[in-house]
């Protein structure tokens, strides 16, 4: 990432549990970086999905005639999810899409989050200051929801 702000921003979002998608040397680079660009008191907010997120590995496929969120174009669609059992609990969503006339693969990588675990990756990054929601529309935080939203300051 080359993009270096010095407290420049009140607020930064990333929302869609964008971050999670992230490997953790990435997020920590990101944190870092997001940490830089922020006024003193400024605030990061985001969201991140939870353990109860993670449904069980799986596969399955579905003809999409008039198209779909991938292509415009009939195609079928071959999704498949694997699970990892590492320290960031990593998951592969991977939907491969045929079409007449392509293939195509999309790898979608996540990883889940306890409140405990998200809070000491944010410390890392100087965070110290921080409140939790149950999601990013200020939702009351509760264990055992899909998603955490975290607001944390500078």
């Amino acid at each position: 990432m080359t993009i270096d702000y010095i407290e420049q921003f009140d607020v930064i979002t990333l929302i869609y549990c964008d971050y999670a998608a992230l490997s953790i040397t990435d997020r920590l680079i990101l944190l870092r970086k997001v940490y830089q660009a922020l006024k003193p008191n400024g605030k990061f907010i985001f969201d991140v999905f939870t353990p109860p997120m993670r449904k069980g590995e799986n596969r399955s496929w579905k003809y999409y005639e008039k198209g779909g969120f991938f292509s415009e174009k009939p195609h079928v669609c071959l999704d498949s999810v694997y699970q990892y059992d590492d320290e960031d609990s990593t998951e592969l969503r991977q939907s491969i899409v045929l079409t007449e006339e392509t293939v195509n693969c999309y790898n979608i990588w996540d990883h889940f989050f306890t409140k405990d675990a998200l809070l000491s990756e944010i410390q890392i990054a100087g965070f110290n200051t921080f409140e939790f929601y149950g999601d990013i529309a200020g939702k009351e935080f509760s264990d055992s929801g899909e998603t955490i939203c975290g607001v944390f300051t500078k």
